[in-house]
């Protein structure tokens, strides 16, 4: 039976709460299995350490891309069982083993559902899995306390996330779920596996497909060609020529590679017009040559930096996609680690509705 588990990587401070990342896998038993058990590079063994040592161009990028190709199909490769979805809850400080067990148990069987209908082979399509009642945002509590109120929050969170032990938990019910509605925005090009890569300690920003409108972009899609390990922040620029500005990001912690990856629950601004953008420190990101509209991309992260000017690679595509709504999250507070989700799905009560439950501030 499929089962979640927490994942230190992508569990930080966000406007005050903690963001808590929940990693879902299959067993052998489950369908699909194989999908996601994949036979993946090891990236800790000493030939791949050891690095490439083809002709690379200005960027570390490989100017023979066969070269490449056959210098990783002859590392040594290691099974893994990898993540069908990662989803994103937010939490107050005082929360509990139980509270994140709750958010398990609500959403576990909507995102198996999505996967075993194979929505992850759609764009934008894992989104399915999420139940629109339970898209419940982060409250942004620096615009609600004062400056000494929040900065006393972001300590106790940042603690929280610190001592928080990882662990796995199987939903109390079955994995039958259901499926919802999916996208009203979206922007960037489809994460596929493409006939390229890019190399990590860049900002990227793929000018295809601007945002059609305004909201929240609440899940990114993700292609990895090597696994990306530590700070990987997903986001959302606008600028135009060479110059970008970064609007909003979030840290999402490490991207497996080897398939399509999925992480909702995220709560990124978008204007209309704007662009997706990433910045990751290790591993290689899918890009095609010659095929896309473009990408602008600048050393080192840039996320929050203000005004940046960007180079550009003329016609390439990165896969980075992004997906959102234009009525954006619903966003609710906690009160003594109850998360308002649990208690609205425990008691039936739409989100909407939710002000009369004890304990909860809309």
């Amino acid at each position: 039976m499929a089962y979640g588990r927490v994942n230190k990587t992508g569990c930080t401070v966000r406007k005050g709460n903690c963001q808590i990342r929940l990693d879902f896998y299959l067993e052998s038993t489950d369908p699909r299995y194989a999908d996601r058990h994949l036979y993946l590079v090891d990236t800790t063994s000493a030939e791949y350490l050891a690095g490439y040592r083809g002709e690379v161009d200005e960027h570390g990028i490989p100017k023979d891309q066969a070269a490449y190709d056959a210098w990783l199909d002859s590392l040594p490769h290691v099974w893994q069982n990898t993540p069908l979805h990662s989803h994103f809850i937010y939490l107050p400080a005082d929360f509990t083993e139980e509270d994140i067990k709750a958010e398990i148990d609500i959403h576990l069987a909507n995102f198996y559902q999505a996967f075993q209908e194979r929505w992850d082979e759609v764009a934008g399509g894992m989104r399915h899995g999420w139940a629109t009642d339970t898209r419940i945002g982060p409250t942004d509590y620096s615009k609600m306390e004062s400056e000494t109120e929040y900065d006393t929050k972001v300590a106790d969170c940042q603690l929280a996330v610190d001592s928080l032990v990882e662990f796995s938990y199987k939903a109390k019910g079955s994995t039958t779920g259901e499926t919802f509605a999916a996208t009203e925005i979206d922007l960037g090009s489809a994460a596929t596996d493409r006939a390229s890569t890019f190399n990590a300690l860049y900002t990227i920003v793929d000018v295809a497909n601007p945002a059609n409108n305004t909201g929240t972009i609440d899940s990114f899609e993700i292609w990895a060609n090597i696994d990306q390990d530590g700070t990987n922040k997903v986001g959302t620029f606008y600028g135009s020529g060479t110059d970008y500005t970064n609007r909003d990001g979030q840290a999402i912690g490490t991207v497996t590679a080897g398939a399509k990856r999925t992480f909702s629950g995220l709560d990124i601004d978008v204007s209309s017009g704007d662009f997706a953008g990433m910045y990751w420190n290790s591993g290689k990101l899918e890009r095609d040559l010659a095929s896309g509209s473009g990408i602008y991309y600048k050393a080192q992260d840039q996320f929050g930096t203000g005004q940046q000017t960007y180079v550009l690679r003329s016609d390439d595509a990165i896969s980075l996609y992004g997906t959102g709504e234009t009525a954006g999250w619903t966003n609710i507070s906690h009160d003594k680690g109850v998360l308002a989700s649990a208690m609205a799905y425990k008691k039936g009560v739409a989100v909407a509705d939710i002000s009369h439950v004890k304990g909860v501030a809309v």
